[in-house]
């Protein structure tokens, strides 16, 4: 997920990922993605959900995008993103919901990208 994020051009840090910026990029979604979704409790499916659900209620609509596309790499069905989507809704507006269905669909409608994971460096 974290190379799909990097990817689709969302997954921007706010001075926009430049190259000088990159390095920083690189070790937060490392923090993000590595240690917090390797962590024991929850898998990457749930995971998947439960972010789907809380950028849908807060309309983080380009975050969420993302997220929905990781969903299904993380092996979310289309129905489980959209019951998602239906209880975050019951925690917002009629108008996020609404939007929040659309943004999902846009991005279902898309292609996923396959990455191979990154080589990791000796410590």
């Amino acid at each position: 997920m974290h190379e799909d994020w990097h990817s689709s051009g969302t997954g921007k840090s706010a001075d926009d990922g430049d190259d000088f910026m990159r390095p920083l990029d690189d070790f937060e979604g490392m923090r993000c993605w590595g240690e917090l979704w390797a962590r024991p409790g929850l898998g990457a499916r749930d995971r998947s959900l439960v972010s789907i659900a809380v950028l849908a209620a807060q309309a983080r609509f380009d975050e969420l995008r993302t997220h929905v596309r990781g969903a299904v790499t993380s092996g979310c069905t289309v129905e489980e993103i959209q019951e998602t989507l239906l209880q975050a809704g019951t925690h917002s507006s009629r108008d996020v919901v609404h939007q929040s269905f659309r943004v999902a669909r846009a991005a279902l409608s898309q292609p996923v990208r396959r990455f191979p994971a990154r080589q990791r460096l000796a410590s």
